[in-house]
């Protein structure tokens, strides 16, 4: 196992790593020149510390989100198991569609002629249709819907750990129900919301499909970036200084 982790992750990272210091020639993709100007031209340059900021933006949003939508799922699943493998059925099976179907039935609900849409065209809630497409709102819609499940399990695992007499016991003490979840729960479910957060956030600022299906070029991200670069404009150097910049944002 340690040998197949070292060649087929340890190996290429480091090489990425060490090509994000070399120096990009026209027609030649790049030369074994040591420099640190791909990482200068990142961190001097307003356009590129706006789309990191963009980056920073959707995956903060999509974790917010996520946990408050699924705090009310996750508690449900951990106090009513009655249907429980029903409804592990239920959220987990989107899992099982690829998600560029997923994001594509996005972009037909949330088009200006969609779904959605018409129904607030229809019911008279709007008068001229939402620009949802094209738009960081479709981003972190359609990122929501994919990534719910793990913060739904990440939560649920939490809860069900914490023992149901915490919970009567408060309210024994006359906690109302806002105070029991405010002052009990969420501090005792804070490991579960803590994992989830990493988990989505991670893939919510890394995600590449979102962003290019959904923004449509009007709204750019790290990893549209790193594709722009190192297939596009096949400036392999930066685009493997853009990969560590978006390693380094993660990790922190």
């Amino acid at each position: 196992i340690v040998i197949v982790s070292v060649g087929l992750f340890v190996v290429p990272l480091f090489s990425l790593f060490v090509y994000s210091f070399y120096t990009h020639t026209p027609g030649r993709i790049m030369e074994p020149i040591l420099t640190l100007n791909n990482y200068r031209k990142f961190f001097s340059d307003p356009f590129f510390l706006g789309v990191l900021w963009t980056t920073i933006r959707i995956g903060i949003v999509t974790t917010l989100t996520t946990i408050l939508l699924a705090y009310p799922l996750a508690y449900y699943f951990a106090r009513y198991p009655r249907f429980r493998g029903l409804q592990m059925a239920l959220l987990v099976s989107p899992l099982l569609v690829n998600i560029v179907i997923r994001v594509y039935g996005w972009r037909v609900l949330l088009a200006e002629q969609g779904l959605v849409n018409r129904a607030l065209l229809t019911i008279g809630i709007i008068h001229e249709p939402l620009q949802l497409m094209n738009s960081m709102t479709g981003i972190i819609i359609s990122l929501v819907h994919v990534l719910l499940p793990y913060m739904v399990l990440s939560i649920a695992t939490a809860l069900e750990g914490i023992d149901q007499s915490v919970e009567e016991a408060a309210a024994t003490l006359g906690a109302p129900r806002w105070e029991v979840f405010r002052r009990v729960l969420v501090p005792l479910s804070t490991p579960g919301i803590v994992a989830g957060s990493i988990l989505v956030f991670t893939l919510a600022a890394g995600s590449f499909i979102a962003p290019a299906l959904m923004g449509g070029g009007m709204v750019q991200t790290i990893p549209t970036l790193m594709y722009q670069y190192s297939i596009g404009l096949l400036n392999w150097p930066f685009g493997a200084a853009l990969a560590f910049i978006m390693a380094a944002l993660t990790l922190t």
